[in-house]
């Protein structure tokens, strides 16, 4: 079953520490995300367990629907906008991390990028949230 999960806009992040900071209060992120508050989603969210992944995926919303494809365009253009902070880290140290987690070098990227920042990680994989947990590193739950 999938999950759903609300995103909190008022505590940090790894990336980037905190979206307020980063975003204006005149961005337009913020009338949707004022827009969504009001909304009634329990009709949506009740079909998951916790945390969210399809709902995020343009094209599996516009596929059930939900969006247009303008809709989705807006959406991406929006996400261009919104600033990513890039970190090197040191990628042996992930490659090994890989290795003992039994993980792909991506979710081993995102493991050491918090342990190197010492920031917690905040994901909706589950799977990623168990392995980072087992490398010591804390996780930001996301509650919706």
């Amino acid at each position: 079953m999938s999950i759903f999960k609300e995103v909190k806009t008022d505590i940090d992040y790894l990336f980037p520490k905190s979206i307020k900071n980063y975003l204006p209060d005149d961005h337009k992120a913020w009338i949707f995300h004022d827009i969504f508050k009001t909304i009634d989603i329990s009709s949506i969210t009740k079909q998951y367990s916790s945390g969210g992944r399809e709902e995020n995926n343009p094209s599996a919303m516009m596929k059930r629907g939900r969006i247009t494809l303008e809709d989705a365009r807006t959406a991406v253009n929006e996400y261009y906008n919104i600033p990513v902070k890039f970190i090197d880290i040191d990628l042996k140290k992930a490659l090994d991390l890989s290795k003992k987690l039994n993980i792909y070098a991506y979710d081993a990227y995102f493991i050491q990028c918090a342990l190197e920042s010492q920031q917690p990680l905040i994901t909706l994989d589950t799977s990623l949230i168990n392995k980072a947990e087992s490398a010591g590193v804390e996780i930001r739950e996301v509650a919706l």
